[in-house]
């Protein structure tokens, strides 16, 4: 009977450490920001986005590359890499524009858009089946009684920030 006990324990104990084994063989982590990233990811890269927009911003380029590399590496704990990264993303600015809103009756616009789109292209070394390319945009509306200048810096930080949050979404979150 007391063989027998043992026998039972040291059979459940074996099974409790082979599925222990199986699952972290294999497993996601999981983070505060809700990113699922692959436990065997331990970097990622962000190639240089051109821009390739008809209307350009000479310091867009540089400000999105920087700025996705900081949001990347606040948000996971992957460590930057220059080239060849577990997460590789690299693009292209495709649009920079500028459109009036919100026509008021005298045919004037009361509001002016900035709209900016990025294409992403996403290759995740650990499951190739969740690559992706796909095209990004975000805009932020100011009084048309300022001018872009005045204003330009601060709505390109908004947008950017939207736009990078899309992209660690679509990249990390399954969502």
């Amino acid at each position: 009977m007391i063989l027998a006990n043992i026998k039972r324990r040291v059979a459940g104990s074996l099974l409790v450490v082979t599925m222990l084994t199986f699952f972290t063989g294999c497993s996601i982590n999981y983070t505060f920001s809700g990113a699922s990233i692959p436990e065997q990811a331990k970097t990622y890269s962000v190639g240089f986005f051109l821009n390739q927009a008809t209307f350009v911003n000479p310091n867009l380029s540089q400000t999105f590359t920087e700025y996705l590399k900081e949001f990347i590496a606040r948000q996971t704990r992957l460590q930057q890499v220059d080239r060849n990264g577990d997460m590789q993303f690299e693009g292209e600015i495709t649009q920079y524009n500028i459109r009036p809103m919100a026509i008021t009756q005298d045919a004037t616009a009361a509001q002016t858009r900035l709209t900016i789109a990025i294409n992403v292209r996403f290759f995740n070394g650990i499951y190739p089946d969740k690559d992706f390319e796909t095209e990004f945009s975000g805009f932020a509306d100011f009084p048309s009684t300022e001018s872009l200048q005045a204003v330009e810096d601060e709505l390109i930080n908004e947008i950017i920030n939207q736009i990078s949050q899309e992209i660690f979404n679509k990249a990390f979150t399954d969502w």
